[in-house]
């Protein structure tokens, strides 16, 4: 079980990497953007991350955290400048200051993945954990491996990890559905019910997960 959790942790990140960027474009829409972040946003969606950093830096500079957050992502993923994880560390940190969880998960992924950065599972965990008591979906996904596996130093913990699967399926994450499926089905850290079971993977493969996979 430990080597297929290994695997479901890294098929989960290379997914989040993979649909990082465009995701954060779309998950703000409750939140009223500057002209000037929106035009940003739009550079974005065209491929055109020069204009987009033109855009984000002054207003980076001035304290605005979604911005601040953009230009992380810049950084991070080199669009439009230099690959430069310190300068994406610099602006997810600013951000995730002023309490934005966004930029505090991929934080988390940073120390996680040892993305220019010496892996750090105690910095990952704190970042995983004021993202997901917050709220933050994926953040609690993830802590829910990681209590499945015992991984990054916590104690295997069947209950904990169904705790955190349980938020963030709650909040329509596949990933979580799909193990809380698993964890009724097998009875761990949570009592067996057939029931429960069928209803989470199909709420998952609804949405496209391949849960029986």
């Amino acid at each position: 079980i430990m080597c297929f959790l290994e695997s479901i942790k890294f098929s989960l990140y290379k997914c989040k990497i993979f649909l990082l960027f465009i995701f954060f474009l779309f998950s703000f829409t409750n939140y009223s953007f500057s002209n000037e972040y929106e035009k940003g946003l739009v550079a974005v969606q065209n491929q055109n991350y020069a204009s987009a950093l033109e855009k984000w830096n002054p207003l980076a500079k001035s304290g605005d955290k979604y911005a601040q957050n953009g230009l992380g992502m810049l950084y991070y993923f080199g669009h439009g400048v230099k690959q430069d994880y310190s300068e994406a560390i610099k602006w997810f940190q600013k951000s995730a200051d002023q309490g934005l969880l966004k930029p505090m998960f991929y934080l988390g992924e940073i120390y996680e993945s040892g993305s220019g950065v010496n892996i750090d599972y105690n910095k990952a965990l704190k970042w995983y954990l004021l993202a997901g008591e917050n709220g933050f979906a994926d953040a609690q996904s993830t802590l829910g491996v990681w209590y499945e596996a015992g991984q990054g130093g916590l104690k295997q913990d069947h209950k904990k990890s169904v705790e955190w699967y349980l938020l963030a399926a709650s909040q329509g994450n596949a990933f979580s559905q799909c193990r809380l499926s698993y964890r009724y089905d097998e009875g761990l850290g949570i009592k067996k019910d057939k029931t429960k079971s069928k209803y989470w993977l199909n709420l998952s493969i609804n949405q496209g997960y391949k849960c029986n996979e």
